[in-house]
């Protein structure tokens, strides 16, 4: 039971954590107007919630090596 409750547990983490990076890789492709109109917005290479909130699960944490060119070039030509 304990070994059962143990692997569930650790497949739940990991689960999350590949829908985390996803997530993340997603929104690295989306300009600062677009993240602010779904309530989120990039600080110093972070996606992080409008509304303070830190633990939702949409919002990811994880730091990029870097930015895209592509999402480079959208953020340029917009505005």
């Amino acid at each position: 039971m304990f070994l059962a409750g143990l692997i569930r547990a650790l497949h739940q983490r990991l689960t999350r954590a590949a829908n985390d990076e996803v997530t993340y890789q997603q929104m690295l492709h989306l300009d600062d107007h677009l993240l602010k109109d779904i309530g989120v917005y990039r600080d110093g290479g972070r996606i992080r919630s409008l509304s303070g909130e830190s633990s939702l699960s949409t919002v990811v944490t994880t730091t990029p090596a870097s930015k895209p060119a592509a999402a480079q070039s959208v953020s340029a030509a917009c505005c």
